[in-house]
């Protein structure tokens, strides 16, 4: 959710837009097979991993925007 406002923040429409989908892509397959795994602990869980998934997308996304914000 922190990289979203940023993205929102930089006018970077198209960043905010992919990190709100990746979060709604990466939850609902980890939250099928972690709860088959292990239950009710499996769907707390998988709302960690979607978290961190989307966690790394960002901070890789933030990393580009970064460096391209300094050659200009």
């Amino acid at each position: 959710m922190l990289f979203t406002r940023i993205f929102q923040a930089t006018a970077q429409g198209t960043a905010a837009f992919i990190m709100s989908v990746i979060q709604g892509i990466t939850l609902i397959p980890v939250l099928n097979i972690a709860n088959r795994m292990n239950g009710f602990h499996g769907i707390v869980w998988s709302l960690v991993i979607a978290d961190a998934v989307a966690f790394l997308v960002g901070a890789i996304m933030l990393y580009i925007l970064r460096n391209k914000l300094q050659q200009d």
